[in-house]
């Protein structure tokens, strides 16, 4: 059994049933997710409104190989999002 990150092993310590421990610790995985993607939100909105940004999030983007910011947020987290929603934000091609 794997867990995320060294909370988890801490959970799976102090729980005693580790299939809760794996839905905790996959929780916090879930709503770590939740607050990168709603940072890049909100950065995004410093420069086009609501309805734009959620195109771009939902919309092939060619820095990011052609896959859709939203989608690479969920397999790789937010870094490779920040830096084409950077790369938007100057004028690149994102």
């Amino acid at each position: 059994m794997t867990y995320r990150d060294r909370g988890g092993e801490y959970l799976a310590r102090r729980l005693d049933d580790l299939e809760t421990a794996t839905r905790v610790a996959d929780f916090r995985e879930c709503m770590r997710r939740v607050d990168a993607a709603e940072d890049l939100y909100l950065r995004a909105r410093l420069v086009w409104g609501e309805e734009t940004v959620c195109v771009w999030f939902e919309s092939p983007n060619a820095f990011l190989g052609g896959s859709r910011p939203l989608d690479v947020l969920y397999t790789d987290g937010p870094a490779s999002v920040l830096l084409a929603l950077d790369a938007e934000m100057g004028g690149g091609a994102a």
